[in-house]
């Protein structure tokens, strides 16, 4: 059995948070489920009464999964403008019951981050540093913006889930409670909370650019919907910013400095010196208004020197800002490269995984996103880098998966659904022909192989691929299949004529054009001569030596 390559890059499932327009429980919602699960800070939310917009977050972020929250006939019929992004198998509820009343998530959560990194180096340090659990009054004006940025878990009725005594416990987290009377406290910023462990162990993978991505501030009004969503979503493009709302200004007068400092330090290892700056970001619905919206939102922070971002629907146009692949590690394996049903299966093992995948964790899914290095040398009538064409995961899914709903077609790579327990899976080669018929078929056109494409796809299969075609550009090779058809008896003399001759309709080209041409290996310097082409035309089956046998009595 032949071997190839398998980078693998584990990674959260992706999910868009489908809410309707100033549903600020929707919202809360939303950013309460993000929390719980490992790498929950990078789901958008999608406001789906802004069409357009909500389009282009949904293909901008290569979300995996759209969950609608809210009861509206608008939410639910959502996702339906995505059939490619599958319903996965598992019921629509995020947490189930699995024994004696207890709850388990369906994707991979923040139990199994603590669980996987009990008793590591990394968490003792997190542990030496302090993690906080910040608490607010309910009637504090900035109770939106601290669920953003220190996170808060959804209420244990809700979800059957403890996640906050969880933490507790393993981390020996402390309760802090924000006074709505006195300014953030600096101190914030130096503790690990809610909102950091949802984003803990994730790097952006290089495979992505992501285009704007300053830190600093976000200004917006904490009671407009659409202004807390607009930060949640940068956030969740791995942009490092605090919402500042210029009418409670009076809590910032500590923050702003501070953090504002702490972001010049980290935009100062940066490579190129337009990208060491801070940034103002800013909503503007009226594009022919920026520059008065970003002049307004740098008012608050006085001299300090910022960068203005504005926030349009066209920042959302896959050339501004693209948010990374977030990933917890990349390992490479070793695929088995098989025959099943006529098509080359890889089977390789999902090892070294970054995570826990103890049996009981079985119900965690997440993406093992895997690319081939090396690929199927001499077949080129199957491939293992299909094109990043979304609105077809379902006929990759089928065609190289079995299971219908479990593959995500991503840029260069390809994302499988798998469950933290998982230990192995597979992937068929995708047949080139069917590619070819499904791409022109979403352009409405039907196609199938000419007479002339079959030949040509017998010749090359006989020649051992592409590279072993090579041989036809020497005209004589292309004139003696031409003169001389499949049934037709000849010579080797008159063969290696036709080889070695001059064509007719073009006497410039000969055959000594060709004599450095490497066709198979040969001593270095030696030329080609026509009799090693004839020889390597037999070897590869275009034509079969015999002894013609005629009869004396016949005609």
């Amino acid at each position: 059995m032949d071997t190839i390559r398998v980078d693998i890059c584990y990674r959260p499932l992706r999910i868009a948070w489908a809410i309707r327009v100033g549903d600020i429980d929707a919202f809360r919602q939303a950013v309460r489920l993000s929390h719980t699960l490992w790498g929950g800070r990078f789901n958008p939310i999608v406001v789906v009464d802004h069409e357009e917009e909500a389009g282009r977050l949904i293909d901008l972020f290569r979300v995996d999964l759209i969950l609608p929250i809210g009861n509206s006939e608008e939410v639910k019929e959502f996702p339906k403008r995505f059939p490619y992004l599958i319903k996965l198998s598992f019921r629509d509820e995020l947490f189930i019951e699995w024994a004696k009343g207890q709850k388990k998530a369906q994707l991979l959560d923040i139990h199994n981050a603590l669980v996987h990194l009990r008793g590591t180096p990394e968490w003792r340090a997190i542990k030496e540093k302090g993690v906080r659990i910040y608490t607010w009054q309910a009637d504090d004006p900035l109770t939106d913006v601290f669920l953003m940025q220190f996170g808060m878990y959804p209420n244990t009725n809700d979800i059957g889930i403890d996640y906050q005594a969880m933490l507790m416990q393993t981390a020996e987290a402390t309760e802090c409670t924000i006074d709505p009377a006195l300014p953030i406290s600096v101190d914030a910023l130096d503790y690990l909370t809610i909102a950091y462990l949802s984003r803990y162990g994730l790097e952006r993978h290089y495979s992505v650019h992501a285009g704007w991505d300053t830190p600093g501030f976000f200004v917006g009004d904490r009671t407009n919907c659409d202004d807390l969503v607009c930060h949640w979503n940068l956030r969740a493009a791995d942009i490092p910013l605090w919402f500042v709302d210029p009418n409670h200004l009076q809590r910032y007068t500590s923050l702003i400095p501070a953090w504002e400092k702490r972001m010049r330090e980290f935009v100062s290892y940066r490579r190129h010196e337009f990208d060491q700056h801070v940034a103002v970001w800013a909503r503007s619905e009226d594009i022919y208004k920026t520059h008065e919206k970003i002049d307004e939102a740098r008012k608050p922070f006085g001299d300090l020197q910022l960068t203005g971002c504005p926030v349009s629907i066209d920042l959302w146009n896959g050339h501004n800002l693209c948010p990374a692949m977030m990933y917890f590690d990349q390992v490479s394996t070793l695929g088995v490269i098989g025959q099943e049903s006529g098509k080359p299966k890889v089977s390789f093992s999902l090892s070294d995984k970054p995570f826990c995948g103890d049996n009981w964790s079985h119900t965690q899914h997440l993406m093992a996103s895997v690319s081939f290095i090396g690929g199927l040398y001499g077949d080129e009538q199957h491939t293992l880098n299909p094109p990043f064409i979304p609105e077809l995961n379902e006929f990759y899914a089928r065609s190289m998966h079995f299971h219908y709903d479990k593959l995500r077609i991503e840029s260069g790579r390809i994302g499988l659904v798998i469950d933290a327990a998982d230990t192995d899976t597979f992937l068929y080669a995708l047949p080139v022909d069917d590619l070819v018929e499904k791409v022109f078929g979403m352009a409405g056109f039907s196609t199938k192989p000419s007479s002339a494409g079959l030949i040509v796809r017998q010749l090359i299969r006989q020649l051992g691929g592409l590279q072993g075609a090579r041989v036809f550009k020497i005209p004589g090779v292309r004139r003696l299949l031409k003169t001389y058809g499949p049934t037709v008896a000849f010579t080797k003399e008159s063969a290696l004529q036709l080889i070695a001759s001059k064509a007719p309709a073009n006497p410039t080209a000969k055959f000594s054009d060709h004599q450095n041409l490497y066709i198979e290996p040969r001593p270095h310097g030696a030329k080609l001569k026509p009799d090693s082409v004839f020889a390597y035309l037999v070897e590869k089956g275009l034509f079969r030596i015999g002894v013609q046998l005629t009869c004396p009595t016949c005609p």
